[in-house]
């Protein structure tokens, strides 16, 4: 029997509101689904029985790593794809990934991860890359017991990695769950206690910090990945650390800072509407209009209807406009 190329592989508990959403994008795509529940009391068992035969009981131990790595022993595919059940792929887009992973000499594949945001914040989206389709190989293991990554294994192995236009739509992010990002802080500094101080790890604290609104701890955490190594981290993260940094300081009323961390962020990310938004936003503050106007044209060049909401930037726009015609008044 010919092997399967592509098994999802899935970690779950109770997911009953996503899961048959999220299994549902890939039928048709995949040859095997792995799904391994932690304790689920909602009926999500049942829901992934409706679509694969291979699911797994594991009792939660704290480790997300120890559960992705189980799942990857049931998978019988040449590659692995892996989703969570708040996630979607964008069927179109992946049509042709089945040719994709048959002709590429790659070991990893990066895809885009479409985080949407809650409706009430200034960002509807923020883009991310990350390692998501890699090679069923023993030695390709998750690490870390939170923010599990493949990628560190794959890297030491020499394992190559090739950008996709693939797209990954994750929805976990519209509702703000405190309970979760307490969880994750707990896990994060457990592993940190341990003497994990990854760069990686130190950067996802300071994004659980954030979004508990603990900034000042926040800031701390990020200003400690500056210190690190600059390979210690992907590359794409430098930007959203920059971008965190700028986010922060723009909450604190660190005009300046806003302004300085968002340009190290466009130094990599020209087209990074976030950061214009909150350099446009503290250049206000500031009267710095020029920094305002340049901006607020750079956001108008590109297509940002998905990424920032119309009437924040009408409201930018009116605000300049304002103290553009108090300055040339004063003068007169």
């Amino acid at each position: 029997m010919k092997k399967p190329l592509l098994t999802l592989c899935m970690m779950v508990k109770n997911e009953a509101e996503n899961l048959a959403r999220c299994l549902q994008t890939v039928q048709g795509i995949v040859d095997q689904i792995v799904v391994v529940d932690t304790g689920s009391t909602d009926g999500s068992k049942s829901i992934a029985g409706r679509f694969t035969d291979q699911v797994f009981d594991f009792t939660w131990n704290n480790d997300f790593s120890a559960v992705r790595n189980y799942a990857l022993r049931h998978a019988a595919g040449e590659w692995i794809l892996q989703l969570d059940a708040d996630e979607r792929i964008e069927p179109d887009a992946w049509v042709s990934v089945r040719s994709l992973l048959s002709g590429t000499k790659a070991d990893g594949l990066l895809v885009k991860i479409r985080n949407f945001h809650p409706s009430g914040d200034s960002v509807q989206f923020l883009d991310s890359e990350q390692l998501r389709l890699f090679r069923n190989r023993p030695a390709y293991r998750y690490e870390n017991r939170i923010h599990e990554q493949v990628t560190p294994s794959l890297l030491r192995r020499k394992g190559r990695l090739q950008k996709t236009d693939l797209r990954i739509l994750h929805y976990g992010y519209q509702k703000n769950s405190k309970q979760k990002a307490e969880r994750n802080l707990q896990l994060i500094e457990e592993e940190l206690s341990s003497g994990n101080d990854h760069a990686y790890l130190l950067f996802k604290k300071g994004e659980s910090c954030k979004a508990l609104g603990r900034f000042e701890e926040a800031e701390r955490c990020f200003l400690k990945v500056l210190e690190k190594p600059q390979e210690s981290l992907e590359g794409e993260l430098w930007a959203t650390l920059y971008l965190r940094l700028a986010q922060i300081n723009l909450q604190r009323n660190n005009f300046r800072n806003a302004i300085q961390f968002s340009e190290q962020t466009l130094f990599l990310q020209p087209k990074n509407l976030t950061a214009h938004y909150v350099r446009s936003v503290a250049g206000l503050y500031l009267q710095q209009l020029d920094v305002v106007q340049q901006s607020l044209l750079a956001i108008e060049k590109w297509d940002h209807s998905h990424i920032l909401k119309e009437d924040d930037v009408h409201r930018l726009k009116a605000i300049l406009t304002q103290l553009k015609e108090k300055r040339e008044t004063v003068g007169v």
